[in-house]
């Protein structure tokens, strides 16, 4: 863990954990408490800016984000220097004093906190063996009730589609989306998932794919490295009441959270939202884009709209919020894995 708190650091010294007193170009305070406690230093790199000429969308982005003027901005609210990604030449001359520093940087590797692996929940069961067993046995009994007599054919299919799903592991996913299937009273599977008898029998599908002859291998085959991709609708009446809560309430609401959308900004909205920050008034942004975007930005002959054009495009496609998915939860079987901003949130 590295930190440029002396708080932080002068708290966890002693504790065991493996700690750096980080330092950056614009930040070098914490060399004073990391030399008292012994505590070795880190060289960091808090740039956010490629270039100086980026600091006016900085100043727009903090405004946006506070609600504020830009001409409102207090000194303490942006960074009004420093911040830029420096070459990496430079960047080893600011910490030649600190040749440990520039050591302990190379030497760390990135932490990277996402598996390069699939993730998928583990199911317990406790009637059966395992999770293979239990989905065997779900699979059978729903065979039965969509076909009333399993027959020879229906039984070879099940038998290799199930041996595939094993072989990759993944019968736990079949067994979780068969458990959120059974929580709502209607469902409608679609996709390459409607080709699986698995499916079929679990009534996560509703299509025969031995009667409409359809192919298993567009869904899950051996040699395929993708994991399935099952898309089900679910009623809109009942996905928040109803749905997440079930969701929630069955797997544990620490083994489960709500998915993000990623929103970001548009042409549109980010001359908008920088015409706001400049203090002009909604019927002067709604008249300036008009003339924008039916005779283009030369027939904006006040410079102020020429900044605010400029800076509006620089935000184009920047990330802006996050908002709740409708339909999104993610699962996984310890508690505390997903990544949630607060889990307040969930």
């Amino acid at each position: 863990m590295a930190t440029a708190s002396s708080a932080i650091l002068t708290q966890l010294a002693g504790t065991g954990a493996k700690l750096y007193g980080a330092i950056s170009p614009d930040s070098l305070q914490i060399i004073t408490t990391a030399k008292k406690l012994t505590v070795p230093l880190l060289a960091v790199d808090g740039a956010f800016l490629l270039a100086e000429s980026q600091r006016e969308v900085h100043q727009v982005l903090r405004a946006i984000a506070l609600h504020t003027s830009v001409g409102s901005l207090t000194d303490d609210e942006y960074f009004q220097k420093g911040g830029i990604l420096l070459e990496h030449k430079e960047w080893e001359q600011v910490f030649a004093p600190w040749p440990e520093a520039i050591e302990n940087a190379e030497r760390l590797r990135p932490y990277d906190p996402f598996s390069s692996s699939l993730i998928f929940p583990t199911y317990p069961v406790t009637d059966v063996g395992n999770a293979e067993e239990e989905l065997k046995s779900r699979v059978y009994r729903g065979a039965e009730n969509r076909y009333g007599e399993i027959n020879d054919a229906i039984m070879e299919r099940i038998e290799y589609e199930l041996g595939i799903i094993n072989e990759k592991g993944f019968a736990p996913y079949f067994l979780v989306m068969h458990d959120i299937v059974l929580m709502s009273s209607r469902t409608c599977g679609r996709g390459s998932g409607a080709a699986s008898i698995v499916s079929y029998s679990l009534f996560i599908t509703n299509v025969d794919p031995i009667a409409h002859h359809l192919y298993f291998e567009r869904f899950l085959s051996p040699s395929r490295q993708d994991p399935p991709d099952i898309d089900v609708d679910f009623a809109w009446d009942e996905r928040d009441g109803i749905f997440f809560a079930a969701v929630f309430k069955r797997f544990g609401i620490e083994h489960c959270a709500r998915v993000a959308n990623h929103n970001r900004f548009r042409l549109r909205s980010a001359i908008r939202e920088t015409a706001r920050c400049y203090g002009l008034s909604d019927a002067q942004i709604t008249k300036a884009v008009e003339t924008l975007f039916m005779r283009g930005v030369d027939a904006l002959l006040d410079p102020l709209w020429q900044t605010i054009v400029r800076i509006a495009t620089a935000l184009d496609r920047l990330p802006k919020e996050i908002s709740m998915h409708c339909g999104g939860v993610g699962h996984h079987t310890q508690a505390g894995n997903l990544l949630c901003p607060d889990p307040s949130l969930r």
